[in-house]
């Protein structure tokens, strides 16, 4: 325990829980060494602090659990440095502790998968003697209960409601050893109450410490496929590749549970005393033993570390710039539904049957080859356009290349042929899904849940994804829009899953409130952004006639070598890369045309310089882990007109983008109508202790005349806890110190006519315990 403990903020990362360390130096973090750099990290505690528990549902302050020295401790023998978290079920008791990490409420997301690792050592009172019995119960491990079914003598009847997999532990009083193990709720038929323990192969002995390590993978649903295995001290001890626990999708891992309860009718005979210490959860690979930090100190008031605040590296969008140039690959359903019509289609609507997808000779190959050929730097894929077809084997949805005649894994063509090479991948994602009712103002819950599902299996199962690239998102009427589809919930889902991939979102906004770069239509226009605007963006644009190959007589190659080379220089020199459609046919090739039309404008075509620097105002401008607000849902009064692009609105969202320009004529405030009294407002979605609030105003006006807003601090019902007039900044920010005051939302109002811009809100403090 010869580390500190790491405070980061869960971020939602919600579809499963990998995210990086805050970006401080390894003696800083002062983790142990093989934790440091772990970018699938998603909690660690090693009970230093006093402030352990406040992540945890259930402990409080338990009369059974505390801290203590380890060095002081009775009933420890073994020499272990530092405090550790003392557990006791005393005599005549069932209950130890049972708290519960939520991954929901922390991560914003329920993953499938997860590894775990602890220190645990068992007192020498566990076990039995003079005739007395030892512990037999529970241990820590992994719920999906939902306070509904899969514990407790509330058997999991059906797969829908609920399930668990806790430790076991079982002790032996003849041998004076300790049998760890799984105590699991599986779908089971017949009269039944209770779940199913399977011990260890390896037994433990009291007094001393080891390292357990657990991993779950939950079953298919419907399909007997979970895993769960274990290791002690680095041996493997147990694995079991067929449990069933769930048969529905809708179940995840709920949370992870650090249950000690005595099982049975019979309490405990005397004082039980367990421990437990360096607890750490990730979502990738095996955590591994203890190893000491790279500086040891207790002294720093930290906190437990969870899931790290959001990161947009320079570096990351410097290397984005500096590729310049890739190829869009329109591929999918629409693709046959041309061949099938005398009209040209721009798109499938979903009710084309899957058998129509019939490509002859796929040859993802040749499209690799001709990106290098071209001097671009890698390619995207439409992986599900919005038709809903799917171009990979789903598990959501029977509405993709494996019920069709050719059941060829087309994003696994694509990756493969894409990373050998050393070119950049990115998955085009349409939002808008109408095969699956994906559309505006109807998505529901269960929805949203199948666009998560489908990503983590684009993110998981494909290797690294240097983009992911969304479209048909609140960009015309048809579309969901961001209350439809929150946008921070694919965010968190994108980032729990890969941090570094770079998410290119179709809203024509010149900021990052919907996306890390983002996007300009450059088919048949120069840089339609602000000529000023000089943050990394990408721009789509068609070699061919349309979007989708066509065998029609009219269609092929419409672009000149002439216009590739202006509209690269336009694009570039605006930090933009340039993603040019080839439209692939249906055969599964390149055109000759479009081909011969690639390599000739390569040929003259002689990239800008590399940049060696990344521009000053590029990323996030501020740590946004400390923006209680940051990705919250915003409303504001009304919505002002398009600035430059008739598909982008100054929506209430800017404000909390986590950029602190206030250029309203480049798209990096929100804004309202002109009104009476407009407002903007923000919820924090709990109830939060707020210390300080940072507001920036719009810089780009005529200051000669002032205006004046007040902000609040709202409780949950609505009531205003806390009010304060003050001029609108627009310069430098308006500091607020409102005094650790408790509210679950803010709110700012112009005083009078006019309208409220908005460049940065920044809520600092601390969500209330």
């Amino acid at each position: 325990m010869f580390f500190q403990q790491v405070l980061s903020v869960f971020v939602v990362l919600a579809a499963l829980g990998h995210v990086q360390l805050h970006a401080q130096t390894d003696e800083t973090l002062n983790l142990e060494r093989g934790l440091v750099g772990r970018d699938d990290l998603v909690y660690f505690c090693n009970f230093e602090t006093d402030d352990w528990s406040e992540d945890w549902s259930g402990f409080g302050h338990r009369k059974n659990v505390r801290l203590v020295d380890s060095n002081l401790s009775e009933h420890l023998t073994s020499d272990w440095d530092g405090r550790c978290l003392e557990v006791e079920i005393r005599k005549g008791e069932h209950y130890g502790a049972s708290g519960k990490l939520l991954f929901k409420k922390h991560l914003g997301y329920e993953p499938e998968e997860l590894y775990v690792r602890f220190y645990t050592c068992f007192a020498e009172d566990f076990v039995g003697r003079d005739g007395s019995e030892g512990y037999r119960g529970k241990n820590p491990g992994f719920d999906g209960t939902y306070d509904v079914e899969g514990w407790g003598g509330r058997p999991n009847s059906d797969g829908t409601k609920g399930w668990s997999c806790r430790g076991a532990c079982d002790a032996d009083n003849d041998s004076q050893q300790i049998h760890l193990g799984f105590y699991s709720y599986e779908v089971k038929t017949g009269d039944y109450k209770y779940g199913t323990t399977l011990k260890f192969n390896k037994p433990i002995k009291p007094g001393n410490w080891y390292c357990v390590e657990q991993y779950l993978k939950l079953n298919t649903p419907g399909k007997a496929d979970g895993i769960a295995r274990a290791w002690i001290d680095g041996e493997p001890v147990f694995e079991k590749s067929d449990y069933l626990w769930r048969n529905t999708d809708k179940l995840k891992i709920e949370s992870y549970w650090v249950d000690y309860y005595r099982g049975g009718k019979t309490p405990a005979s005397h004082d039980h005393h367990v421990y437990l210490d360096n607890l750490a959860i990730a979502t990738e690979k095996r955590l591994g033993e203890f190893t000491p930090p790279l500086k040891r100190s207790v002294d720093t008031d930290t906190k437990p570390h969870r899931a790290s605040s959001p990161k947009l590296s320079r570096e990351s969008l410097l290397d984005f710039v500096n590729t310049r140039y890739h190829a869009y690959f329109h591929y999918n359903m629409c693709t046959f539904k041309n061949i099938a019509s005398d009209e040209p289609q721009g798109r499938a609507y979903g009710d084309d049957p899957a058998t129509l997808w019939s490509p002859t000779g796929l040859d993802c190959d040749q499209w690799a080859q001709v990106c290098i050929d071209s001097k671009m730097a890698g390619g995207w894929l439409t992986t599900k356009h919005h038709g809903g077809f799917c171009l990979w084997d789903s598990q959501a949805t029977d509405y993709d290349v494996a019920s069709s005649n050719v059941k060829t894994d087309v994003v696994k063509e694509f990756t493969d042929a894409f990373r050998k090479r050393g070119l950049k991948i990115g998955l085009y994602y349409s939002i808008l899904d109408y095969h699956h009712g994906v559309e505006n103002g109807e998505v529901t819950r269960e929805e949203i849940e199948f666009l998560k599902v489908q990503l983590r299996e684009l993110l998981t199962n494909y290797g690294p994804i240097d983009y992911m690239n969304f479209d048909g998102w609140s960009t015309w009427p048809t579309t969901p829009d961001f209350d439809d589809v929150p946008y921070a919930e694919l965010y968190q889902t994108v980032k729990a899953i890969q941090p570094d991939c770079l998410i290119v979102n179709h809203t024509y906004e010149s900021n990052l409130a919907h996306a890390d770069v983002p996007f300009a239509d450059a088919a048949g226009r120069r840089y339609p952004f602000h000529p000023d605007y000089l943050r990394p963006t990408a721009a789509s644009d068609t070699l061919q006639r349309g979007w989708w190959w066509d065998n029609n007589e009219d269609y092929g190659v419409r672009k000149s070598v002439d216009y590739i080379l202006k509209q690269l220089d336009s694009y570039n020199s605006h930090h933009s890369v340039y993603v040019l459609n080839v439209s692939p046919n249906s055969g599964g090739r390149l055109p000759d045309d479009a081909v011969q039309r690639l390599t000739d404008a390569a040929k003259q075509w002689t990239p800008l310089p590399p940049l060696t620097e990344a521009g000053s105002n590029w990323g996030f401008q501020y740590e946004v882990g400390n923006n209680l607000a940051f990705h919250c849902p915003a409303a504001q009064s009304s919505t002002h007109d398009f600035i430059r692009d008739k598909r982008a609105y100054p929506r209430a969202e800017i404000a909390l983008d986590g950029v602190t320009e206030g250029n309203g004529l480049m798209e990096q405030t929100s804004m309202t109508a002109v009104e009476d009294h407009p407002w903007w407002q923000v919820d924090l979605t709990r109830s939060c202790v707020i210390e300080q609030i940072d507001l920036f105003g719009r810089t780009d006006l005529d200051t000669s005349e002032q205006q004046t807003v007040v902000v609040s601090i709202l409780d949950a019902q609505g009531s205003v806890a806390w009010q304060k007039t003050i001029p609108m900044p627009t310069g430098d920010p308006t500091i607020l110190e409102p005094g650790r005051l408790s509210g679950s939302k803010v709110r700012i109002e112009l005083v009078g006519n006019g309208s409220l811009a908005i460049a940065e809100v920044i809520v600092r403090g601390e969500p209330a315990r």
